[in-house]
């Protein structure tokens, strides 16, 4: 019982001092040289990703081919054939705004905010335009959508919509202050 207890104080004393040497330093020697942090600006980095974003979601075959195609009769389906039959699912028509609002759009709006603070026009003008494209296959999906209000995650839980009439208008004059 004694050897017992003397090799269990024994390993704690030495476990302790295993433990407790490793902490100096360790966030420096541990951190990853090629990782990015966002934290940091770094636009270029976001802005590969949102034009990825667009280009599935625009050319994909949700918008392409689901939402356009078999509902105008063109094409059919042999399978999921809803849409051929003018009766919509959800996961199709929701995708494309899910996928659109919730990453590239606020992307874009991370690259202008990133644009300003490095005084950097050009990131400021490509996120304008990549955000103006996004908005307008939106609202022409969907219609009224949210856009004055749009994207502002911190201040607003629910925006108001806009018409599709004003947000085409506003559109034109953010795509003139991108030139």
């Amino acid at each position: 019982m004694k050897l017992y207890r003397l090799l269990t104080a024994g390993l704690i004393i030495v476990g302790g001092v295993f433990f407790h040497s490793c902490t100096d330093g360790f966030d420096e020697i541990n951190t990853n040289p090629n990782a990015i942090d966002i934290a940091k600006d770094y636009p270029d980095k976001l802005l590969a990703n949102a034009i990825e974003g667009i280009a599935d979601q625009v050319f994909d075959v949700w918008l392409g081919h689901e939402i356009g195609s078999c509902w105008v009769q063109h094409m059919a389906k042999v399978q999921y054939t809803d849409e051929d039959r003018y009766v919509p699912r959800n996961d199709v028509i929701n995708s494309v705004w899910n996928w659109l609002y919730a990453g590239p759009a606020i992307e874009t709006q991370r690259i202008y905010e990133m644009g300003q603070r490095l005084g950097n026009r050009n990131y400021q003008a490509i996120a304008l335009v990549l955000r103006c494209y996004i908005f307008s296959v939106l609202t022409d999906l969907y219609g009224d959508i949210p856009y004055s209000e749009a994207l502002k995650i911190d201040s607003t839980k629910i925006p108001k919509y806009d018409t599709q009439e004003s947000i085409y208008l506003a559109l034109n004059a953010k795509l003139k202050e991108a030139n």
